[in-house]
């Protein structure tokens, strides 16, 4: 989630604005189930149980289509969107490449302490960590050159089909074993708890960076923000409604044989060749719907009125996302209000929502008062410590211009 900077001549950009609020409420609603504490708890791979209502029963549904391994790509190409821009406002004041990969770098690590944090004070569901490690490791690919970042691109989606098959194999093995894992609910703040939170945390990234493709989103993302596709819609619009037309019926169609899966309608045997399609074919998905945001960012005005709390929630989606994310358990928890306890799935959707609104507002509150978001702020200056000689003060400007 970094700050973005306008390249020269272009407006403020609606479109990543837009598609990072939405995206926030896609990981509220894909989180908000892993905290049900009920009698029917979901599996940390995201399988929902059998629902008794058909509310349930149509939520369970509808997360498997669009939400379930849908939220993180957009997210990853949000965050290589970004990181391009962060690059170019750095190269136009001429700092070398070694000093600008050693930036992004930076920002990588203190993403990671930033996860650290959320895992011991919040939640260990959180994606901040792997996200940062992501960034740490392809620092280098980032400035480089398009033909060295389309290599690594071809390489990393074989890498992806492969590991999505391990992971298939892995989340269709049966949650058996994964039982421990779901006590994300009523994980509180004794000694045992912060032990299994840094544990699980540990295992989180590990897991989220190796086995599911987010690397290979992100420099996605990367290769778009090179070619301003969310910036510059208009001589891009062939482009980005190929991309929906395209990705959201594969992102659609990818997850009927999880869905089918989850029903009982497909044998065990085929829960692993199910996961892994379901996976892969979120990229589309995700990847889709940033285009589908482009598209919206291209036809609508920048001053238009209704986009404001929605772009005031995008300028500030790292403060936002803590907030939601804390909203989330503090609503859902054992430790806290509880009612992870009293819902299902519909239930779930409908605490995400909330918790997705609490930020809103304080997203919208901030942007009146004309701040940044605290998380926003206190991450620019963390990266742009001073090393060796003293750094202009400043990466991006302040969340209010974000993406002008």
């Amino acid at each position: 989630m970094p700050d973005t900077l306008a390249r020269p001549g272009t407006a403020r950009m609606l479109a990543p604005d837009l598609a990072r609020g939405f995206m926030l409420l896609l990981i509220a609603l894909a989180h908000a189930p892993l905290l049900i504490t009920g009698p029917e708890p979901v599996t940390f791979d995201e399988r929902l149980p059998p629902a008794a209502s058909l509310a349930d029963q149509l939520v369970n549904l509808g997360m498997t289509v669009f939400v379930f391994s849908r939220s993180y790509p957009l997210f990853a190409a949000l965050l290589g969107y970004g990181l391009v821009l962060v690059i170019e406002s750095r190269r136009r004041r001429g700092e070398p490449e070694t000093e600008i990969r050693a930036r992004v770098r930076s920002r990588g690590w203190w993403m990671l302490v930033f996860g650290l944090g959320m895992a011991i004070l919040v939640t260990p569901v959180e994606i901040l960590g792997a996200y940062g490690l992501i960034t740490v490791l392809l620092a280098g690919v980032l400035i480089r050159d398009d033909r060295a970042l389309r290599k690594m691109i071809m390489i990393l989606a074989g890498v992806a089909v492969l590991a999505s098959i391990a992971l298939g194999f892995m989340l269709s093995a049966g949650p058996g074993e994964q039982d421990q894992m779901m006590a994300i609910g009523h994980l509180g703040y004794a000694p045992a708890d912060l032990a299994f939170r840094v544990v699980s945390w540990l295992m989180s990234v590990i897991i989220n960076t190796a086995l599911f493709p987010v690397a290979l989103a992100v420099l996605v993302g990367v290769w778009a923000g090179r070619r301003r596709l969310l910036e510059e819609p208009e001589r891009n619009l062939i482009l980005l409604r190929r991309i929906v037309t395209v990705g959201l019926p594969i992102s659609i169609f990818g997850a009927v044989p999880l869905a089918l899966s989850n029903a009982g309608m497909l044998t065990a045997g085929h829960g692993w060749w199910a996961q892994a399609v379901h996976v892969l074919s979120g990229l589309a998905g995700g990847f889709a719907y940033a285009a589908i945001f482009g598209l919206i960012g291209g036809r609508v005005p920048p001053t238009a009125h209704w986009t404001r709390p929605l772009t005031a929630i995008g300028q500030r989606s790292l403060t936002c996302y803590i907030v939601m994310e804390a909203a989330l358990i503090f609503i859902s928890s054992t430790a806290f209000l509880g009612f992870g306890a009293r819902v299902g799935p519909a239930g779930a959707a409908v605490i995400a929502i909330v918790a997705w609104l609490v930020a809103a507002v304080l997203a919208n509150i901030l942007h009146r008062l004309d701040r940044p978001g605290p998380a926003e702020w206190l991450l620019r200056r963390l990266v742009n410590r001073p090393r060796g000689q003293r750094p202009r003060d400043h990466d991006e400007e302040p969340a209010r211009r974000s993406g002008e």
